[in-house]
């Protein structure tokens, strides 16, 4: 198994949602750090379980902090910015563009009427490896 991923910790998640809801005006309120906490094991548990696909452990970061609902707003945006940011502390990059398509295929990842293979799946083709 390769080494281990850079995890996101929970600070840098909860800066990034402050910074995400301070963009539009909301309020930046922690409902449950637990939560969070919680959210943010997804990928780590499937990581002790065999999971080394970082695309796949990133998506299941997003879907964990997405599905946690622990902010008062801004949990979609924070969990496709926290699986970008992993994706990007490990090594790789995301090229998909800011699109109306890709922003409904992420709301029907985070509502379950797409599997999270099909996501990742989806989403591949437009992850790369940064450059050195």
């Amino acid at each position: 198994m390769p080494s281990e991923p850079q995890w996101l910790s929970v600070e840098t998640v909860i800066e990034i949602n402050r910074r995400l809801v301070a963009l539009t005006g909301e309020q930046h309120f922690i409902r449950d750090r637990r939560l969070l906490e919680g959210g943010l094991a997804r990928p780590q548990n499937a990581y002790g379980y065999g999971e080394d696909d970082l695309l796949a452990l990133a998506v299941r970061l997003m879907a964990g902090i997405t599905q946690s609902h622990a902010f008062e707003q801004g949990n979609k945006r924070t969990g496709f910015v926290a699986m970008v940011q992993f994706l990007i502390e490990n090594g790789l990059d995301v090229t998909i563009e800011d699109t109306r398509p890709w922003a409904d295929k992420i709301v029907s990842f985070v509502e379950h009427r797409l599997l999270e293979n099909e996501f990742v799946a989806a989403l591949r083709p437009f992850v790369i490896e940064r450059p050195l």
